[in-house]
């Protein structure tokens, strides 16, 4: 049996295929039991992928100054990933706002960005996988 330690902040009881371990270290998990789940899943929603993507507003607006930003903003997230040949499956849904912060100086300072807030929008993206073409080189295929 293959096994992978998920460590102790994981609800592995709730995973099909859990069974606790002795070692302190923390509780296995049976990967093939795990996989089949994950294949079970893939059959059932597709090939259905989750995105998450933010955008900033500036605070306080009115009502109406947010609606724009946000529709602006969830219209061309949705064009890129149209773009890259992913197409929506899902109603797009936003997070509550959180404050922004901006980069000063590289990673390792951050600051509020007093006069914005920040959003993020999820939705569940498809995606059809295009046919390729390969061609061999006749001498390398065995008759």
């Amino acid at each position: 049996m293959t096994t992978a330690n998920l460590g102790k902040n994981h609800p592995e009881e709730l995973w099909e295929g859990y069974s606790p371990d002795p070692d302190p270290t923390g509780p296995f998990i049976d990967v093939p039991a795990l996989q089949r789940r994950l294949t079970a899943l893939t059959k059932q929603y597709g090939g259905l992928r989750v995105h998450t993507a933010s955008f900033r507003c500036p605070w306080p607006c009115t009502q109406r100054q947010y609606e724009q930003v946000r529709k602006a903003a969830g219209d061309k997230w949705i064009r890129v990933m149209e773009k890259k040949g992913w197409q929506l499956r899902s109603k797009v849904h936003l997070s509550h706002p959180r404050q922004a912060y901006g980069r000063a100086g590289g990673d390792w300072f951050n600051f509020a960005l007093l006069d914005q807030r920040e959003f993020s929008m999820v939705a569940a993206f498809s995606t059809e996988p295009k046919p390729k073409r390969i061609e061999l080189n006749l001498e390398v295929i065995k008759t």
